[in-house]
């Protein structure tokens, strides 16, 4: 795979892993549940940091100061922005059942989890590294966290 080609994917996928954040943010928020909420805010803020730095380093590499400049800004843009809509969206169709707006969190938060999977895995791939048994055991284990957590109890 050409370079380029590798920076937009990276760039492309982390831009809707962020956007996917910040729709279960909002849809955290449209649930009153402040628990939840502050866990989303706190998995979010904890994350943000090294994925921009990680990015900022991939486009910076292959594209300049002027590229990664629109790149992170697309990107810290993306979260704040689907939270809001997501709020408003949801505030506007005016729905009330929490378990549900629960349901389709849980469901926006899978998804955001995958694509930051997709995106470490590609990335991985590409830096001819991957043969590796302790980088496949611990992707199988980062994997296997979340099928893990269903056995908790809710509490």
């Amino acid at each position: 795979m050409h370079q380029h080609d590798s920076v937009k994917s990276t760039s492309v996928g982390l831009v809707i892993h962020a956007l996917a954040d910040g729709i279960a943010l909002g849809a955290s928020v449209a649930t009153e549940n402040s628990a939840l909420e502050a866990i989303i805010f706190l998995a979010i803020m904890v994350h943000k940091a090294p994925a921009a730095f990680g990015l900022a380093a991939v486009v910076l590499q292959a594209g300049g100061v002027s590229r990664a400049k629109k790149t992170l800004a697309i990107f810290s843009l993306s979260a704040p922005v689907g939270a809001i809509l997501t709020y408003l969206v949801i505030t506007i169709l005016g729905s009330s059942d929490t378990a549900l707006i629960q349901w389709w969190t849980a469901i926006l938060l899978i998804f955001s989890g995958g694509t930051f999977l997709y995106v470490a895995v590609h990335v991985m791939q590409e830096s001819g590294n991957a043969n590796s048994l302790a980088e496949l055991l611990v992707s199988v284990g980062g994997m296997l966290v979340p099928l893990l957590t269903m056995f908790m109890p809710d509490d």
